[in-house]
């Protein structure tokens, strides 16, 4: 193997590896960032919902994308943007910041 393709196959394996781990770690916080923002039970499920909403929404454009420049473009676009929409959940003021940085993520997920 190339050692090139080993770094696609690592990269790869964590992207996908982080990804599962910052989802089931967002449940675990749930009750964290639902007190921090004074959120209602019916606000804090739209904060997996969202993210699952726009997952959808965007793995077939992604996919496409994908096709048409590359999976390593797609990946690199995908992490980018998940990256944008972290970033923007550390800093989150509002209830509603936070949910447009799930938005964000949502987007990075359907690319990775």
């Amino acid at each position: 193997m190339e050692k090139l393709e080993k770094y696609i196959l690592l990269i790869s394996f964590l992207t996908s590896f982080l990804t599962v781990f910052i989802v089931n770690g967002l449940t675990l916080a749930a009750p964290s960032f639902g007190s921090e923002f004074a959120m209602s039970n019916l606000v804090q499920n739209w904060v997996f919902a969202i993210t699952l909403l726009f997952i959808s929404a965007f793995t077939i454009p992604a996919g496409q994308i994908c096709s048409k420049y590359g999976c390593k473009k797609s990946l690199v676009i995908g992490n980018s943007i998940f990256l944008i929409g972290l970033i923007l959940s550390a800093l989150s003021l509002s209830s509603e910041m936070f949910l447009f940085s799930r938005v964000i993520q949502g987007i990075g997920y359907a690319f990775q």
